[in-house]
């Protein structure tokens, strides 16, 4: 079946309603999703929606809950998630940050106690339509064993640039630190297909096409599911996205937060980001 994208836009309110969600963070976390499809990124994309409606209806998710923006420096904005979806939580830091961006020629957004926030590249691109450009930052749960390892250390940390481009589409460069995106390891599950090689390791360090051996581990030591190899990505990288965090708004380690997409029992710690335009 193929839809159109007002009609993945409809279907997907349509759960969220169900779900509970009020109807402006809903019509959010949908055009994200629905962004992502239409950018070729299903794993971020409509397949993450029984995870998000699992968390809404567990709780772990604060699908009511209101973003608390606040201008903590003349250039700086923080917005508190309140434990929510992180699409309107960052949709309403935008709506300050982005004219103190052109007041005082740049600008910083943080968002904390947010949940999930898809794809980082929606924001980028939205912040280069505005004429800006942005670099744009988030910690994640440990999900990377380091080279010759077998426990989860590192988080795959997301970031994007977005730069305006006159009369052309913006310019956006969105990547994660691992050799590939875990909700890719998701997909596979939800499918059930093999995942290639080199992907993934299971929970005792041993390599695995098993996208359920992939996904194994305890929570906080999510092992094995990607190693930081020289020939891919830096690591060090790996390590300064959360120090940034931590030291610009008091975000938690790789190690210390829970997955924000899998788990519906527990509940969500630290997931926060940087926006600078």
């Amino acid at each position: 079946m193929i839809l159109t994208p007002e009609q993945l836009q409809d279907l997907g309110m349509a759960v969220f309603r169900e779900a509970g969600v009020p109807e402006e963070s809903a019509a959010s976390v949908v055009e994200a999703l629905v962004r992502a499809e239409l950018d070729g990124l299903p794993s971020h994309g409509f397949s993450r929606i029984p995870f998000y409606v699992d968390q809404a209806l567990s709780g772990k998710v604060k699908a009511r809950a209101i973003p608390l923006v606040r201008q903590a420096a003349p250039a700086a904005v923080l917005v508190d998630a309140g434990n929510g979806f992180a699409f309107p939580a960052i949709l309403a830091g935008l709506e300050k940050a982005i004219p103190l961006a052109r007041r005082n020629g740049v600008s910083v957004l943080g968002v904390t106690r947010s949940h999930h926030c898809g794809v980082v590249g929606l924001y980028a691109e939205r912040i280069a339509e505005a004429g800006l450009i942005s670099l744009i930052f988030s910690n994640t749960p440990a999900a990377m064993a380091p080279w010759n390892g077998s426990k989860a250390s590192f988080g795959t940390n997301p970031l994007a640039f977005g730069c305006p481009r006159e009369g052309k589409h913006p310019l956006v460069i969105d990547m994660s630190l691992s050799k590939v995106a875990r909700g890719k390891i998701m997909g596979a599950k939800q499918r059930g297909e093999a995942i290639p090689e080199g992907w993934a390791l299971d929970a005792a360090g041993r390599a695995t096409t098993d996208p359920v051996a992939a996904l194994g581990g305890s929570v906080g030591s999510l092992l094995g599911m990607y190693t930081v190899r020289h020939k891919t990505k830096h690591p060090k990288f790996t390590i300064g996205i959360p120090l940034l965090l931590a030291g610009r708004i008091d975000a938690t380690l790789n190690a210390e937060v829970v997955f924000a997409d899998y788990h519906t029992e527990l509940q969500l710690k630290s997931l926060k980001k940087i926006l600078i335009a």
